[in-house]
């Protein structure tokens, strides 16, 4: 696996306070837990949790930091030999394709990928459904991307302006449609392709449940 250039990281560091690395590390350590704040990773990594610390992240905030964080901790780079440089291009190009949405924004998405993750692991849902590696990987993807691009409102708007998305979509899963369709096109690029690293197979099956999962948010 392609590792991040340790001297990459350390130039990178430099952008934070030594002070904002050990908040951001000591917020860390209760990822696991219930009561993991996302709200506080949020404000520390970009100076506030509301639109002002949304519109602009220039070094990443908490949906970036969290969806990595969850990978590494699951093993899922060295599981499926994930080349890291592609993870990081696509944790950033995901990230900025939030909108700062009062409610459906990036944060919003950490948010719920840290509940989906301690339903995998402490709620038991991994044993009790006996969930595979890739049925695992498949749940973060979806609850990282499930809001993706959302324009801020809903699709009742969509259905009752008759815009050109409700007629694309049939007035089925609007929004949804589009969070799902936005990622998989990005992904088409070398840079972004989180799947490459699968067999067809593979990619069929992780798109399916990703599919399914995000269209049942509707």
């Amino acid at each position: 696996i392609p590792l991040y250039p340790p001297s990459e990281f350390v130039e990178l560091k430099k952008n934070f306070p030594s002070e904002t690395c050990n908040t951001i590390f000591t917020l860390m350590q209760k990822l696991n837990d219930w009561d993991f704040n996302v709200f506080e990773v949020q404000q520390t990594l970009t100076g506030a949790y509301t639109y002002e610390g949304l519109v602009s992240q220039p070094n990443g905030g908490s949906l970036f930091l969290v969806t990595y964080c969850i990978m590494v901790k699951h093993g899922l780079l060295e599981k499926f030999n994930i080349n890291e440089r592609i993870l990081l291009n696509w944790l950033s190009m995901v990230e900025a394709g939030y909108h700062p949405n009062p409610y459906h924004n990036s944060m919003h998405a950490a948010d719920v990928l840290h509940v989906t993750n301690f339903i995998l692991t402490a709620g038991g849902m991994v044993g009790i459904a006996k969930l595979s590696s890739e049925e695992v990987f498949a749940a973060l993807f979806a609850a990282a991307i499930h809001d993706y691009n959302h324009p801020g409102i809903n699709n009742n708007f969509h259905i009752k302006a008759q815009t050109y998305l409700s007629t694309l979509f049939n007035d089925k899963s609007i929004l949804e449609s589009v969070h799902l369709s936005c990622v998989f096109e990005l992904m088409k690029l070398d840079e972004f392709n989180l799947f490459e690293c699968f067999n067809e197979e593979t990619k069929r099956n992780l798109k399916d449940i990703i599919i399914e999962m995000v269209l049942a948010t509707d």
